[in-house]
């Protein structure tokens, strides 16, 4: 059995290490990893593995941790079938579901200019976090995001 919890909008800068040195006063872990592409980039989430499902618990009662500095989001990890299932529970408060994914973007582009671009197309974004050729777009809602997600 295990009891991961997933943690999104990782900054560039957190390693694995300083997602077991945050999480370790929860309890005991077993392993910590900051998910990245084939060159070593950040894909901006990672996992936590507990020893025992009451770390697991507490590590998720806080749901917007700072880490290093940076502000970010967790949850404990569910099965891939028991994601997203008709009938199942309503996602839409989530935070992860106000959070559009952009790929395929021009390398060196800084968040003030992706912002300014795609607000230009889309209306006002809460957050933006650029890494390589790719980035997260934050809005304040989820029917923005779901709007911005039909342009």
């Amino acid at each position: 059995v295990s009891y991961n919890i997933w943690i999104g909008q990782l900054a560039d800068e957190i390693q694995d290490l300083d997602l077991a040195l945050h999480f370790q006063k929860y309890g005991e872990i077993k392993l910590s990893r900051v998910i990245r592409d084939e060159m070593g980039i950040t894909k901006g989430y990672g996992f936590v593995n507990f020893v025992n499902e009451d770390s697991r618990d507490r590590a998720c009662e806080v749901e917007h941790p700072i880490i290093k500095g940076f502000k970010c989001i967790v949850k404990p990890q569910m099965r891939k079938g028991d994601r997203y299932q008709p009938g199942g529970p309503d996602y839409s408060s989530v935070d992860a579901k106000r959070t559009l994914y952009v790929r395929n973007l021009p390398p060196g582009i800084s968040e003030e200019h992706l912002q300014a671009k795609m607000e230009a197309i889309v209306g006002p974004i809460e957050k933006v976090r650029a890494h390589a050729q790719f980035a997260f777009l934050s809005f304040a809602d989820f029917n923005a995001a779901e709007i911005a997600m039909g342009k």
